[in-house]
């Protein structure tokens, strides 16, 4: 019983670890590309804040979501130790991404300012960004442990 209960409690902090490096790569990566949307000049500084937050949230969870989908299913958490299971995360990070971005584009939720290249009616940015967002802080994860 002890030894179940601590694989749960290893597993659960790596989630954690995973989900709060996640939280602020996508929250220097929200910010780096909010010049981009229209609305970022006309917010005040909380929208502007709320807005960048809320998204890290969502993107963050999206990672975790993802992460543990291919741990699961590879029964590994070090995604970058092994390629296929990497390139499974890449693969599910894109297609979660190009639904969730084809529902804000019929929505109306994303106004650029600047044109941005676009793929099957989706903007690159946002469609790469989870995938990108999880690489980094797989990659980041790496270097704190060794």
């Amino acid at each position: 019983m002890s030894l179940y209960l601590y694989f749960l409690f290893a597993t659960l902090i790596i989630i954690l670890k995973v989900y709060v490096l996640a939280f602020f790569v996508s929250l220097a990566l929200e910010m780096a590309q909010s010049f981009f949307y229209k609305n970022t000049l006309k917010n005040t500084i909380p929208e502007y804040v709320k807005n960048i937050f809320l998204a890290s949230l969502k993107n963050s969870v999206l990672v975790i979501a993802v992460y543990v989908f291919t741990a699961l299913l590879f029964l590994d958490f070090d995604v970058l130790g092994n390629k296929i299971q990497l390139l499974v995360f890449v693969i599910t990070s894109l297609v979660i991404s190009f639904f969730k971005e084809k529902y804000y584009v019929k929505k109306k939720r994303e106004d650029y300012d600047i044109k941005i290249p676009v793929i099957y009616g989706i903007n690159v940015i946002p469609f790469v960004q989870i995938a990108v967002t999880g690489i980094i802080t797989f990659m980041i994860i790496a270097l704190i442990q060794y």
